[in-house]
């Protein structure tokens, strides 16, 4: 006897209707990535300016500020910017390359946000820091509770009253 087959000999109300419940919600789910993914495709060539940046419209926010001190001390004062967010705990960090990766743990407003930072060196003195955060599923078409933008705001306000700025 197949699968099949025995899927129609279990009583009504088991493992058949779970089996076809799981099946029907997974299709829907799919036919209603493909509409969406359609549709945001369609509004991407209608509107020239939808692809560009927009702070307004995206939830990935960034911000560029110039620090007055040596390229390793503005890397520790990144590091240590972290701690002004919640639930925030450092993923990976490289001061050879620049990269400083941390992440927020979920809330009731968010799904949690990657915050990143990418330092140059500009002179013996000057460090340039570009802080982002975005949301951490990719799915997320809006800041509707303004994280992403309150976690940049507060790394550079930590960094402002710790270093000197351009």
């Amino acid at each position: 006897m197949t699968l099949e087959a025995s899927l129609y000999l279990l009583p009504v109300g088991t493992l058949r209707e779970l089996i076809f419940g799981a099946s029907a919600g997974a299709l829907l789910g799919i036919l209603l990535l493909v509409v969406f993914w359609f549709i945001q495709t369609a509004i991407t060539k209608i509107i020239p300016s939808y692809g560009k940046y927009n702070p307004y419209l995206t939830a990935h926010k960034v911000k560029n500020i110039e620090l007055m001190s040596p390229y390793s001390t503005a890397f520790d004062l990144c590091i240590s910017s972290v701690n002004t967010i919640r639930k925030c705990r450092i993923q990976t960090k490289n001061i050879s390359d620049g990269m400083i990766i941390a992440e927020t743990g979920m809330t009731w407003h968010s799904c949690g946000e990657i915050i990143s930072f990418e330092l140059r060196k500009i002179g013996n003195m000057r460090t340039h820091v570009k802080v982002s955060s975005k949301p951490n599923l990719f799915i997320v078409f809006g800041d509707k509770y303004g994280k992403n933008i309150e976690n940049v705001e507060k790394i550079i306000r930590f960094l402002r009253e710790n270093c000197k700025t351009t």
